[in-house]
């Protein structure tokens, strides 16, 4: 997946004390090609975008995500231009990042606050 993913939270994901910041449905900015379909054990589903996992925990301390909260413009196009199979041309993604990062990036410093704060 490359660009905004429409994703929902689970209902242990809203419950979460981190992904439970962001709204029940979100874009998730994906840059990968990685996919995650079945979880660990002993893992709690939180977000997911049709049947991949976006986002799940295990236990009370490690979470894992498959979006880029941490993300800025110059660094995701960056990594599109050098995807060799991308699902559109450079241009619409750019407009698709374009259209979305400032809120993404509000998701993503509200993701690393409620993490430290967790982490503490």
């Amino acid at each position: 997946y490359l660009g905004f993913v429409p994703a929902e939270l689970s209902d242990a994901g809203v419950d979460d004390p981190v992904l439970g910041l962001l709204p029940r449905r979100f874009d998730a900015l994906n840059a990968n090609a990685y996919r995650v379909y079945s979880l660990p054990e002993r893992a709690v589903s939180l977000a997911r975008s049709g049947e991949l996992e976006q986002a799940y925990r295990i236990g009370e301390r490690a979470w894992a995500v498959q979006f880029h909260p941490e993300v800025r413009r110059d660094q995701v196009l960056k990594w599109f231009a050098e995807e060799r199979n991308a699902p559109r041309p450079l241009g619409e993604l750019a407009a698709e990042v374009d259209a979305g990062i400032d809120a993404w990036q509000e998701h993503g410093r509200a993701l690393a606050r409620a993490f430290f704060a967790s982490a503490r």
